[in-house]
Formats: C-alpha cells, sequence, structure tokens
C-alpha cells in the first residue's frame, strides 16, 4: 500500500470491498453493530447516519437505526439529501418518510413540506461511510468531498465516527486541507481513538 495515490487506494478498497463475499459480509456487519451498540450516547441528541448504497456494499446501516429507534427513543435521527449542483447536503430528522434512490444510486428521504430540517451545528454525532482510513484518521471516501463540507459546517466538538471493514493504513493517506479527519473508527476488530 505504499506510496498510493488516494484514487488508487479508493480503487483498491472499493474492490476489496466488493469482492467480500455475503457470509463474510453478514459476519463483519454483525461485528460492526456490536460497536455502534457500545457507542457513549448519553449527550447526544442529534445523530447523522448515512443510509448505505447497496450497489457499492456498504456496511448497512439500518440494524443500528432500528436499534436506536427501540433503545434511544430521544435521539434524533438524521439523515442527508444530497445537492448535485451544489456539492452540499441538506439534513432531515428521519421519522416515517419515504426513501427513494437519487441519480447516484444513493438512497435519500423523500423531503415532505413537513420534513424538519436540522442545521449542522445541531448534530452532536457523525457516522460516516468510508473505505478506509489511516493511523491519523485521514480517511478515504468517494471523492466528492460531501462530508468534509458537511463536517466543516458542524460544530468543531462533533463525534465524527468512521465505519469500515478494514483496520487503518499504516501508511498516511496524502490529506488536504480541507479534510477533516475522523475521531474514531469502528472495525470489525473494535474502536480505534484518533
Amino acid at each position: 500500500m505504499k506510496n498510493m495515490t488516494k484514487d488508487e487506494l479508493r480503487a483498491s478498497f472499493k474492490n476489496r470491498r466488493l469482492a467480500l463475499l455475503p457470509a463474510e459480509r453478514q459476519l463483519l456487519d454483525d461485528q460492526l453493530l456490536d460497536g455502534l451498540k457500545r457507542l457513549d450516547l448519553s449527550a447526544v441528541r442529534y445523530v447523522h447516519i448515512y443510509l448505505p448504497i447497496a450497489k457499492w456494499k456498504e456496511y448497512d446501516t439500518m440494524p443500528f437505526i432500528h436499534w436506536l429507534r427501540q433503545y434511544h427513543p430521544e435521539i434524533h435521527i438524521i439523515v442527508s439529501v444530497s445537492e448535485l449542483q451544489h456539492g452540499t447536503l441538506e439534513h432531515f430528522i428521519w421519522n416515517t418518510e419515504s426513501v427513494v434512490e437519487n441519480a447516484w444510486g444513493i438512497p435519500e428521504l423523500i423531503v415532505q413540506p413537513n420534513t424538519q430540517r436540522v442545521n449542522p451545528t445541531d448534530i452532536d454525532l457523525v457516522v460516516i461511510p468510508l473505505l478506509v482510513c489511516d493511523r491519523e484518521g485521514n480517511r478515504i471516501g468517494y471523492g466528492k468531498g460531501y462530508y468534509d463540507r458537511f463536517l466543516q459546517a458542524c460544530r468543531p466538538d462533533v463525534q465524527k465516527v468512521g465505519i469500515s471493514y478494514f483496520e487503518p493504513l499504516e501508511t498516511l493517506i496524502p490529506a488536504d486541507p480541507w479534510d477533516v479527519p475522523l475521531d474514531r473508527l469502528i472495525t470489525p476488530a473494535g474502536f480505534i481513538v484518533f
């Protein structure tokens, strides 16, 4: 993995994730869910969670969302809608609104007139999709910068929690000035705090 560019790392780990067999992924998903359940949610009122892109075999956050609704009904679950023209995300409380795939195959809410919009500064914890990160919390996502722009708009103390099937790289990922690193990572092997 030494001296690979971000694009090369992105392609490599996307292929590695796509190659996971269904039974293998189910085991890893169960381990990731256990890690998510161990998060300290005592001060969390607004948690932002991505909805998984099935064709890219992202970790399925739906079991965690169902668990939150059952055991932490006081927590508001926030999901995003992409503003493709501007490369930004709009954030909404997800109650019972329907979900459809956007032009890129990303599942998103069908926003209704009564869907409650949320300011990024209200969010306490963000669960972040990624392919891989390094030991400094620098991450490789899909390269469009949506999450970096979103995280820059959040409070400085927002908890940034990544989820990956893979352990962090020992080699540092090249980071740009606008990249926002993780605070911690959940992998099938457990928690890593940066």
